[in-house]
């Protein structure tokens, strides 16, 4: 009789051990996926603002020798879809830094506030309106393009610690 009941007491410990040990490897294998997950969203997030960097990167030279970056050399729609990446890069602002996001939301209030709110659409020649504004704002495109530029490595650097990422998370606020 003790040793039924040895065999049914090691048996039911057995069991309780097992069912403990696979939950804590569920547990954990939960949480793998979940990081895998976010990771995978930052990931997707920080190629549009790569996109982004290599469109800001981009110069053109007018036969005067002026340069501008591409985004203003292209006319009204071009900068409108670089508009709306820029938008696109804001809306994914969850999964990335927030010094990162603040640059960019800098980025795109001085688009609009200092390019695309200064075109008059009721002169015909717009294209030639953007060029010139284009002009007087390229050394300041290519300051945010760098400071984005080094806050994507910074990110790409901290991409897989995921509980800091989560911390550091707040409201953003735009310097005025």
């Amino acid at each position: 009789m003790e040793i039924l009941s040895i065999i049914v007491s090691s048996s039911l410990i057995a069991t309780i051990l097992t069912s403990f040990i696979n939950f804590k490897i569920q547990q954990f294998n939960y949480k793998k996926e979940f990081y895998k997950k976010l990771i995978d969203k930052r990931f997707a997030a920080h190629e549009q603002v790569v996109k982004l960097v290599i469109e800001l990167k981009i110069k053109v030279q007018f036969e005067d020798n002026k340069i501008c970056n591409r985004i203003f050399a292209n006319g009204e729609d071009y900068l409108n879809n670089v508009l709306i990446l820029i938008v696109s890069t804001v809306n994914d602002s969850l999964w990335l830094s927030n010094e990162l996001n603040k640059v960019l939301l800098e980025l795109n209030v001085f688009l609009i506030t200092h390019v695309h709110d200064k075109i008059d659409r009721d002169n015909l020649d717009i294209t030639n309106q953007i060029q010139e504004v284009g002009i007087v704002a390229t050394p300041r495109i290519s300051n945010f393009m760098i400071r984005i530029e080094d806050l994507l490595y910074k990110d790409f650097s901290e991409m897989e610690n995921i509980r800091k990422f989560l911390k550091s998370k707040k409201m953003v606020k735009i310097d005025d």
